[in-house]
This record gives C-alpha cells, sequence and structure tokens, in this order.
C-alpha cells in the first residue's frame, strides 16, 4: 500500500538563476526597475505552470518579487534601519551558492527609530498579478508580527527606540487597528466597498458586488476565526495527518494582541 504525505508549500519557491542574476543586475543599476518587473513576471508564470503540472491547487507566486520574504512588509514601515543579517540562512541545492552569496550583500535592516506606516498596501502587487495569472486559487504569505520581531530586533540598535522585544511589538497593535477597522468596515459596509473593489479592480460594479457576496463568509467582523471554525480546521489537520491527540487551541494560535485591539475600538465578537 502506498504511503501518502502532504506537504504545503507557504509561498517561497527557489529562485531561478535568472532573477538572481536580475536582482543583482538591479541592485548595481545595471538594469532598470521596470526590466526587472519583466523578468519577475516571467518567472512567476513559470512557477505557476510549474505548480499546475505538479496538482498544486492553491498557488503561490514563489514570493520572486521580494528581496526577502518580509521586503513588502517592511517597505510598508518607516524606522527601519540598514544593518548586518540576524538571520542568515545558508541555501543548498541548485544555484545555492548564487542565492546565499546575493542575500548576504543585498544588506538587511532593523528596527533603529520608531515605526511608523507609510505605505496603505503590502502585497497589493503580488496579489493583483496573481489574481490575472494564476491558474486556480491562490494565496500570499504575509510574515507574523511574531516572525518580525526575531529578526527586526537587535541588541545595540533596537533597544535605544524599543528597550524590550514586547514593546516593539505592541506599536504593531496601531497596524493592528487599521486592519480591525478595515474589518468592521468590509463586513458593515457592501455598497462602499464594492465601490472600492469596483474602482481598484477596475471592474464593474456589479462584478465588484458579486465577489464581495461570494468572499464575506470567508471574514469576520473582529479578524478573528470563531471557536467552531477553529475547532473544525484543527480537526481537519488532525485528520489528515493522523493524529491520536487533538492538538490544543492554544499551542497554534495566539488572538491576545488581535483581542486587545479589538476592545479598545469596542468591536465585540
Amino acid at each position: 500500500m502506498p504511503t501518502f504525505f502532504r506537504a504545503d508549500n507557504l509561498g517561497s519557491l527557489l529562485r531561478p538563476a535568472e532573477l538572481i542574476d536580475a536582482r543583482t543586475a538591479h541592485r548595481e543599476k545595471r538594469l532598470s526597475t521596470e526590466q526587472l518587473g519583466e523578468i519577475e513576471d516571467r518567472a512567476i508564470v513559470q512557477a505557476l505552470e510549474l505548480q499546475k503540472s505538479a496538482g498544486v491547487d492553491v498557488v503561490t507566486d514563489g514570493e520572486y518579487r521580494r528581496g526577502n520574504f518580509m521586503a513588502d512588509f517592511t517597505s510598508a514601515l518607516d524606522g527601519l534601519v540598514p544593518s548586518e543579517s540576524i538571520m542568515a540562512p545558508i541555501w543548498r541545492g541548485p544555484n545555492g551558492g548564487l542565492a546565499s552569496g546575493f542575500r548576504r550583500p543585498d544588506g538587511e535592516s532593523v528596527v533603529g527609530g520608531k515605526l511608523r506606516r507609510k505605505s496603505q498596501g503590502i502585497f497589493a502587487a503580488e496579489a493583483a498579478f496573481l489574481k490575472q495569472r494564476a491558474p486556480g486559487q491562490f494565496k500570499v504569505c504575509v510574515p507574523s508580527v511574531v516572525q518580525f520581531a526575531d529578526s527586526k530586533y537587535k541588541a545595540g540598535v533596537t533597544d535605544k527606540v524599543y528597550p524590550t522585544r514586547r514593546d516593539m511589538v505592541q506599536e504593531f497593535a496601531a497596524l493592528l487597528r487599521v486592519k480591525a477597522k478595515s474589518a468592521r468596515f468590509f463586513h458593515d459596509n457592501e455598497k462602499e466597498t464594492a465601490e472600492i473593489l469596483a474602482r481598484v479592480w477596475k471592474v464593474d460594479l456589479a462584478t465588484a458586488t458579486e465577489w464581495y457576496r461570494r468572499c464575506k463568509p470567508a471574514f469576520t467582523p473582529t479578524g478573528i476565526p470563531t471557536d467552531d471554525e477553529i475547532k473544525e480546521f484543527l480537526a481537519e489537520e488532525a485528520l489528515a495527518l493522523k493524529l491520536t491527540e487533538s492538538v490544543p487551541v492554544a499551542r497554534i494560535f495566539d488572538f491576545t494582541l488581535q483581542r486587545a485591539v479589538n476592545k479598545e475600538l469596542g468591536i465585540k465578537g
């Protein structure tokens, strides 16, 4: 009897050599941003075709537009300063040396000033391209606050602004406030949300409204799934992984910060 293994791709795929070379050329100002974008587009289309041929039903763009997996997230913030990498993985396999050599001189950043939001869109360009070219369902990997705290807090630099990691993470509450307000607005305002979607996506209002109605059940006004939804998700995962014991919710999810933001904003649920 064959053994079946479950594997989920979080988002990143090994970058092809052409893309790595293009990023190096762009960093050295030998390639324009537009030319880099064309190469990224081509690499992403190839990655989508590969995933489709492999039977992957929810595809990603391989994070091919990112210099590192937090790139768009950090570019939306002021308060970051250049620094030696805190977490520098060693790439292995085909083109591993090229990938490792590219990452290190490309420069890293850590928090060295007060964090401020400077961009409204996070990973919007990735999602827009996938919406046009993905063969079916797609996903965009968004880094968590915990990952940000691990890789962007550096002793001797960050602690001059935020004495502890916890202090820095608390600053993210501002971003979560925006997220919470957006979730509530989305849930409570069909007409206004559809009009915004129609303008951004350049589609007619009827199409935007239909999309809104189809997607609304997947969103909660609190930004937090219900207890029943969490239990159902964990039960399905346990079944797929053939676990003999259920996994406590607290080991997987922690919505403490989001709940604190919701309480501050008066969002119940």
